[in-house]
């Protein structure tokens, strides 16, 4: 560690797996001491939670309540920003307290007035509730940070980060703003020129670090209109048995059926959409964590803000409806200097989405066979009997009293073995396909997204002018 940090965070970061500093954390990080605003362009994965969390723990004074606000579009962000800024200011006595919704309002006040943390991070809305009730004040901050711009302004949330930062202005007009965003656009730009000030720096780390994510193996798999999604799915799990897992799917209802059909495949498995409540979700995460389930389905609302230690494999059951959303999920996995493995299923008239995935990541995608039903048979054969080794390990301390001993030995090896085996085999069931696939588009005809005509509603289908401008390239 070059910088001259505090030696408790030094010891801290080091005890965390920051033996070297990744891209934009050694841009950021001299940057942000020497006071000055900064904009970060950088995508998920490449460190810029703790890019801008170092200078603010380094710089902040013990004891003073509210001296830095983190704003992030989800709660998922905020718990991740918080968790993240308490492991780094560990020991040192820096309280960090997250507020959003969906938790009772009553908690957060009464943590704010009793602790006076001196961190918070929260989504807009919430903290604008907390403004207005006067429970939060905004008198002694030096960092106002905007933690993924490009989503918050997706989000509508323009107008959420303008009053609040007017309010950070009037209350405390010497603070240093730090903007990060994947992508500047015109909602962003304004942001920009609102908020940070003429001698601002811009810092660029838009794809992902090589120092970053360098152990993510990258693969695809075509299916033809005979094969399902699902069993092309549920056949990669089985022949690649990962040890945790996310499948990410582009809506609730695929989400809610493909959690259903891999428990009836015998799974241990969870799902995470915006119809549950943020209690159940703050649930099924914390079950991830702890490896009581060893899969979790989920729309790409999880997509940002997990950061959960073991993730082995990432699914893509499909290509998301943002593309950035792709290097969003694959960055779940590959975590603290750790091997992963990112797929995605796609229809082999899809092949122009490897091209937008290679040009997104800046890497090669290769190709995943789909595995043969002989190599299916294969794999569960021989994990079946890897369960019946470790239960035989597992049980040499048991006692077996001498009449059962007696009984069994009526048996021959052979039905005994068969026996065991029906014991423990691993079971896979009829895949049941849960959608209806789309064609690929013929000649110069397309449908829109629907799977109707154009959008006035006339029968007529667009023609070939606007099937060139829906094949321009996402940027």
């Amino acid at each position: 560690m070059e910088y001259n940090l505090n030696e408790k965070i030094r010891e801290n970061l080091k005890s965390l797996g920051y033996n070297n500093l990744t891209e934009i954390q050694n841009k950021v990080i001299p940057i942000a001491l020497s006071g000055k605003d900064i904009i970060g362009k950088s995508q998920t994965g490449t460190g810029k939670t703790a890019a801008f969390l170092i200078p603010i723990i380094e710089s902040i004074k013990i004891g003073i309540r509210f001296q830095s606000i983190i704003l992030a579009p989800t709660r998922e962000l905020a718990i991740q920003i918080r968790e993240e800024a308490n492991k780094i200011s560990s020991g040192i006595g820096i309280t960090t307290f997250s507020v959003y919704g969906g938790e009772k309002i009553d908690f957060q006040i009464n943590f704010l007035k009793s602790k006076r943390p001196e961190i918070i991070v929260g989504t807009p809305g919430r903290i604008i509730d907390h403004l207005k009730r006067g429970t939060l004040n905004l008198s002694n901050i030096k960092f106002f940070v905007l933690d993924e711009v490009d989503e918050m302004v997706g989000k509508g949330f323009v107008d959420d980060i303008r009053y609040i930062g007017n309010e950070v202005k009037s209350q405390s007009p010497n603070f240093q703003t730090l903007l990060f965003s994947a992508t500047i656009s015109e909602g962003t730009e304004r942001i920009l020129n609102e908020f940070l000030k003429k001698d601002r720096v811009f810092i660029n780390s838009a794809k992902l670090s090589n120092d970053v994510k360098p152990l993510i193996t990258q693969s695809f798999m075509f299916i033809d209109n005979k094969t399902s999604r699902i069993e092309a799915l549920v056949d990669s799990i089985f022949f690649q048995n990962p040890n945790l897992a996310i499948i990410f799917a582009s809506t609730k209802k695929l989400v809610d059926k493909i959690s259903d059909e891999l428990v009836n495949q015998g799974f241990p498995v969870e799902k995470i959409h915006s119809d549950l409540s943020q209690r159940q979700r703050t649930d099924v995460y914390t079950r991830l964590k702890i490896k009581k389930i060893k899969f979790l389905v989920a729309t790409d609302i999880a997509a940002r803000g997990i950061d959960i230690e073991g993730i082995s494999h990432i699914y893509n059951y499909d290509f998301p409806q943002d593309p950035q959303f792709y290097i969003h999920r694959i960055g779940r996995t590959g975590r603290a200097g750790s091997k992963g493995e990112s797929l995605i299923i796609l229809r082999s008239w899809e092949r122009n989405k490897i091209y937008q995935i290679e040009r997104l990541t800046g890497n090669e995608i290769k190709e995943f066979h789909k595995p043969s039903e002989e190599q299916i048979k294969e794999i569960i054969k021989l994990r079946t009997l890897e369960k019946i080794n470790d239960h035989i390990v597992n049980s040499s301390e048991i006692k077996i009293d001498s009449k059962v001993v007696e009984r069994l030995t009526k048996y021959d090896s052979e039905s005994l073995i068969k026996a065991i085996f029906s014991i423990f085999n691993i079971k896979r069931s009829e895949v049941k396909d849960i959608e209806e696939e789309r064609k690929p588009r013929r000649g110069i005809f397309f449908s829109d997204r629907r799977g109707g005509y154009n959008k006035n509603n006339s029968r007529k289908p667009q023609r070939f002018n606007s099937f060139n401008k829906f094949k321009k390239p996402f940027n």
